[in-house]
């Protein structure tokens, strides 16, 4: 293993249990806490297991985690800290149909149900040029987190921080198509605030102890 590749194993373990703790203790820890965590699973991702450590341990188990997700598990971690704002509802569900789009042109193919393979593309310098043609567009239409995320994986490819010479391996995986998918189905089911201000009002409960204050 390079040590590019084992910065990345280690990072990809950090940002993943870091944001796993996040789903969990969301709004319960402070910042020195969150800080603190973070500095306890870099350690923990350094301890020994077998012939590797815990990082490369779950690496075996997940597969090499694609660019665009560890930058989006850093913006989560960030947005927590009140460092970035969040995306609008807009954007997050663009982002999400776009990496759903991903996934629909690459897996299928992987899994033998189409002919023709669209994995093979990953090989050809001209799909990097495509990807930065798309963030060049996404920035243009100020999908800025996704413009950034398409540059970064062409980057870490050119670099080749990943063991894999395939673009797509750097642009999607799994992991994250599955992430959009489900954030799509959350974000289509959710309550909306009219139906939390009409469910308020039904209740008999003023809507505006429901809703937040705009000062």
């Amino acid at each position: 293993m390079s040590s590019a590749f084992w910065i990345w194993s280690h990072l990809s373990f950090v940002l993943l249990a870091a944001n796993f703790l996040l789903l969990m203790q969301r709004g319960r820890r402070g910042p020195r806490a969150r800080w603190a965590s973070l500095s306890v699973l870099a350690f923990l991702g350094l301890l020994p297991v077998g012939h590797t450590d815990v990082s490369g341990f779950m690496l075996a188990h997940t597969g090499t985690l694609c660019v665009p997700i560890l930058i989006l598990m850093l913006r989560e971690l960030l947005a927590a800290e009140g460092l970035v704002l969040s995306q609008p509802p807009q954007i997050q569900r663009n982002t999400n149909l776009f990496w759903l789009a991903c996934g629909v042109l690459l897996y299928p193919a992987a899994l033998g149900f189409v002919a023709h393979d669209t994995y093979y593309f990953g090989y050809n310098s001209s799909m990097g040029w495509c990807v930065l043609g798309l963030s060049c567009v996404a920035m243009l239409c100020r999908h800025q987190v996704l413009g950034i995320c398409l540059a970064a994986a062409v980057l870490a490819h050119q670099l080749g921080l990943q063991e894999s010479p395939n673009l797509w391996d750097y642009l999607i995986d799994p992991w994250l198509w599955i992430a959009a998918a489900s954030h799509l189905i959350w974000m289509r089911f959710k309550p909306q605030p009219q139906q939390i201000r009409s469910n308020s009002v039904t209740n008999g409960l003023p809507a505006m102890a429901i809703l937040p204050q705009h000062r």
